[in-house]
Formats: structure tokens, sequence, C-alpha cells
């Protein structure tokens, strides 16, 4: 399982290897988090809605992400028995990616 913090002084990212929790903490720059906003912006962050799967999921993994910015909180859930809706699966995925690459450039 992985967790990402963003805020505007400080990031941590969360992940478990081999069993041990592993947390690396940096303090993003103006232009990082100005790249992540306009991400989440273009992708109406928060108007991405997920819906609950009426039938049986086998091992879907998956990822969920909430975002506030200036008190506007968008939520989205693509995991467990809750699928984003087939509207939103690219905005999600895009921000998901923007996420993950920004917290593996972190990470080299």
């Amino acid at each position: 399982s992985e967790r990402i913090f963003i805020s505007n002084d400080s990031v941590y990212y969360k992940h478990y290897l081999h069993g041990e929790e592993t947390r690396t903490h940096w303090a993003p720059t103006m232009s990082e988090l100005e790249e992540l906003h306009l991400v989440f912006t273009k992708n109406n962050y928060a108007k991405i809605e997920s819906e609950l799967s009426h039938g049986t999921v086998y091992d879907l993994g998956g990822a969920e992400f909430t975002i506030t910015i200036d008190g506007e909180i968008g939520s989205a859930n693509n995991n467990g028995s809750r699928f984003v809706k087939e509207k939103w699966r690219a905005n999600f995925q895009t921000i998901r990616t923007a996420i993950s690459n920004y917290a593996a450039s972190k990470l080299k």
C-alpha cells in the first residue's frame, strides 16, 4: 500500500517494502505544486465520480485520492468495490499518473 500527502510546505510518501513501512519526506517547490495544480484542475478533480459495483470483485487493487484546493474537495475511489465512472476514468488516470510520476522523481 502507498500513500502520499502533498501540501504547500511538505510532502511525505509512505509505502511498505518487505513488510516494513518506509516514509520519505521532502519540501515541494513552487514549480512542482503549480504543475500538479494544473493537472488536478485541468482534469476536474472535484467532479470525478465513483460508483459501487454490484457484482463480485476479485483482487481489484486500485487507487483513491482526496484533493483539497482552496477549500474545494475532490475525492475519487477506484479500489475495493468502488469504480470510477467511465466518463471520468481518463481524468482519474491522468491525475494518478501525475502523482505517481512526481513521487517516483523524488525517490530516485
